[in-house]
Order: structure tokens, then sequence, then C-alpha cells
């Protein structure tokens, strides 16, 4: 198992090296991750590497190298370069930049946290419900708007897992706070954004 790591390796190096992006990028995500028993991580070499994919478009490395800044993970810590990296992502319509790019601007800028949320939320990424719902539901980063809140508790529940439970548990309780037209109103409007939003 060890060597055949070492020879995937091998490959992807020499892929790499001749510009292949999709090897540039898996190249990164190992160093990244390192290999238990095989090598430990290097994040220089993986953001290196997800620089070169990066600057070819590769959306995936620049929400990864994006990240990578944000942390100070094999680069000098920088929120500036950070955003920027994530935003490449997500103005190509990558839905986990568009999602990683609204929780980062979430605390400096939440009208334009909101956008970005909403534009995940449009590609079925779960965190974006939640943190919708979450914000219309506390009215932090956004209107209190119940209705709204139960609205995306709504499309949450309709996920596996914990985002499920979670979205029944709160629709059920924002339900109690609701008339009977407001709630009329979310289901329909959860309807409505299921319609024009399947994946």
């Amino acid at each position: 198992m060890k060597e055949d790591v070492r020879k995937a390796i091998y490959w992807y190096q020499k892929a790499a090296d001749q510009g292949f992006m999709d090897a540039q990028s898996k190249l990164a995500s190992t160093y990244q991750t390192g290999y238990v028993g095989v090598f430990e991580p290097d994040y220089a070499k993986a953001a290196k590497w997800y620089k070169k994919a990066a600057e070819q478009g590769d959306a995936l490395s620049q929400v990864n190298l994006g990240e990578m800044y944000l942390k100070g993970e094999g680069v000098l810590k920088s929120w500036k370069r950070g955003v920027r990296w994530l935003r490449k992502a997500a103005d190509q319509r990558y839905a986990l930049g568009e999602l990683k790019l609204a929780e980062t601007l979430d605390s400096t800028n939440p009208e334009e946290a909101l956008s970005w949320y909403r534009k995940a939320a449009a590609q079925g990424r779960r965190g974006a419900y939640n943190a919708l719902a979450e914000k219309y539901y506390s009215g932090e980063g956004a209107p209190k708007d119940l209705v709204q809140a139960h609205m995306w508790y709504n499309l949450l529940f309709l996920g596996n897992g914990q985002w499920g439970v979670k979205g029944k548990e709160m629709r059920e309780k924002i339900a109690k706070e609701l008339t009977p037209e407001q709630l009329e109103k979310a289901e329909d409007m959860a309807i409505d954004w299921m319609e024009q939003h399947e994946q």
C-alpha cells in the first residue's frame, strides 16, 4: 500500500510539473492531508500546488488555497488573499466557494454574505440553508423573519442526517409562533423554492 501511494505521488508530480491542472490539485490535496505511515502533511507544498491549479481556474483549488490563507497554513496568514481566492471560486458559481465566501464575509459584510448564502442555497448547499434559517430566526445578519426562517428550516428538513433532524425540530418550534396564514405562506415559499431550484 505504501509503495502504491509513493507511485501515485510520483505520477501526480510528473503530470503536475507538466502543467496538468487536475494533477496539480490532487498533488496539493495529497500534500495537505499527508498519508499515514508514508509522509506527514506539507502545507507549504500543498499551497504551492493549489496556487498553480487555482491560477488555471480550478475552483476547488481556489477554495482550498483561500482557506489556507485564512488559516495561515503553508502561507502567511492573509484575510485579504483568502477572500480573493474564495471570491474567484464563487464567481465561477462554484457552490462550495459561494458558501465559504459567505461564511468568511459573515462578520464583516453580512449583507454581501447573505447574498452569497442565497446563491449557495440555490445550488442545494445544506450549510447555506442552515445559515439562512438561523439568520432569519435570530435577526442577526438579516431582518428577523419567522416565515423565512420556517421556509429555510423546512428545506433543511428535507436533507438527511443532522441537517434533517435540526430542520425538523426548528420548523416545528417556529410553527408554534406563526399564525395559520403565516405557516401556509412559509410552506408555499418552500415548495416554490424547491420547484425553482430542483437539484
